[in-house]
């Protein structure tokens, strides 16, 4: 009965992260658009529902990962943590990059940030210390 147990945990938990990448995939294809609330009130039915479930999903993420089943996982909070560090600032140096910049900038930029969020995510969440 543990066996199954553990296995049910188990395939609960790859159900849900596979449909927590599949959001946040479909949050980066739309740009973010998909979690506009304000276009919740406006648009079809089909819409509305899908950015219903987005919120409900990223809601029930930051719950698991905060007081739930997740919140033992440091190496998930602090991979979460540079994500959403990393993410907005991406988004302003490729929105506002001009087209013409080479690319070896917007790479260099983009290793810089993602450099800076390692950082600040260290010293927000810190490594476990070993005794080695």
């Amino acid at each position: 009965m543990r066996i199954a147990s553990t296995t049910l945990r188990w395939i609960e938990n790859c159900v849900f992260a596979t449909v927590l990448a599949l959001i946040f995939f479909l949050v980066f294809l739309s740009d973010g658009r998909i979690l506009n609330l304000t276009a919740i009130r406006g648009g079809d039915a089909t819409s509305r529902g899908i950015q219903l479930f987005c919120w409900m999903m990223l809601l029930g993420f930051g719950w698991r990962i905060t007081v739930g089943s997740w919140k033992h996982l440091r190496g998930l909070k602090r991979v979460t943590l540079m994500g959403l560090l990393i993410f907005p600032i991406f988004l302003g140096i490729f929105s506002f990059l001009p087209d013409d910049v080479p690319h070896w900038v917007g790479a260099m930029l983009a290793g810089l940030t993602g450099l800076a969020a390692s950082l600040a995510t260290d010293r927000i969440l810190p490594k476990a210390v070993s005794n080695r």
